[in-house]
């Protein structure tokens, strides 16, 4: 039976891209199942408190509130697909994070509706919960930042790293 695992990113770290690469093979040989969850590298190097932060100055939310709406409504698997997508636009040809072509050109090279994009940005709670995600973390393991792995499905201890490079 495979250990459930959580994988705590954020779409700007090329640590995280590199490490998801590893996970997706290990999930894969059947050693994990994956469910990915998020961190703002943004907010944690915030200087002033978090209720100042404006997400939509951010340069990862946009894609962070998707992977949210896509997990929602497609799943993990999706969620993994999305992000594979947007991480080979993002690392390997260089395409702006924030750009909406490269968001909704991620979709739909992971088989999903560019729909998402848009109802992910309509809906504040998309944003409510990248930043849950990313406060819970913090506060409940001392974590600072990504990649995270948290065991026992993201109930148990964490992981940062392990740092895969290429």
């Amino acid at each position: 039976m495979p250990e459930p695992i959580r994988f705590h990113l954020d779409p700007r770290c090329p640590w995280c891209w590199q490490t998801s690469k590893w996970v997706r093979q290990i999930e894969r040989l059947g050693v994990v199942a994956v469910s990915w969850g998020l961190f703002s590298l943004e907010v944690v190097n915030f200087s002033k408190p978090v209720a100042e932060f404006d997400e939509t100055r951010s340069v990862a939310a946009p894609s962070q509130r998707t992977l949210v709406a896509v997990r929602d409504s497609a799943g993990q698997a999706a969620a993994s697909r999305f992000y594979e997508a947007i991480g080979t636009r993002y690392f390997d040809l260089e395409q702006d994070l924030t750009a909406r072509s490269t968001i909704t050109g991620a979709l739909e090279d992971a088989g999903l509706s560019t729909d998402l994009y848009d109802r992910a940005l309509a809906d504040q709670g998309t944003w409510d919960t990248v930043l849950r995600e990313h406060l819970d973390l913090v506060t409940n393991t001392a974590s600072f930042g990504v990649p995270t792995i948290r065991l026992d499905g993201g109930a148990g201890p964490v992981i940062f790293g392990p740092v895969i490079s290429n």
